[in-house]
């Protein structure tokens, strides 16, 4: 459903809270969803005004706020782009290598974990730098082997 932001019809996509008195929050603007445009403008609510943060030609698939290596709000996109921003400032990045499609972001210990489809995980050390983070190997069918041993109950 539509949300008014300002003189904006918008729909939510994600949120990151930064403290209780700031959020972050990714929106698609109607006009281009309904024109199946891909895009996300990043706003904050801070002290009941809500505040421009920058915008994406892609769309949002997770946000997170993180404390390392600097405190910052992450926008991701299922392609790997990376939206970083704190006081008005904004960068790029690129998740490498590029994973199969992320689905979220989320904060561990101030640290920002990116994860997606085939167990792919990745973790921001520092501005700019991902790491991927292997998982155990798949079987032939994409999913573990696992062998379960029943034991017969006497009676």
């Amino acid at each position: 459903m539509p949300k008014r932001i300002g003189n904006l019809e918008a729909q939510f996509l994600n949120a990151a809270a930064r403290r209780a008195d700031l959020v972050y929050a990714s929106v698609t603007h109607e006009d281009l969803l309904l024109k199946a445009v891909p895009h996300s403008m990043f706003v904050a609510y801070y002290q009941d005004t809500w505040m421009d943060c920058g915008d994406s030609a892609w769309p949002t698939v997770g946000m997170t706020v993180v404390q390392h290596p600097t405190e910052r709000m992450l926008a991701i996109s299922e392609d790997a782009d990376v939206f970083p921003y704190v006081a008005n400032t904004t960068t790029e990045e690129h998740i490498t290598p590029t994973p199969a499609a992320l689905r979220g972001v989320t904060t561990i210990a101030g640290l920002a974990f990116a994860f997606g489809m085939r167990r792919q995980a990745f973790l921001r050390t520092g501005e700019g730098v991902w790491s991927a983070m292997p998982g155990p190997e798949l079987g032939r069918r994409g999913s573990r082997r696992v062998r379960i041993r029943l034991r017969r109950r006497h009676q």
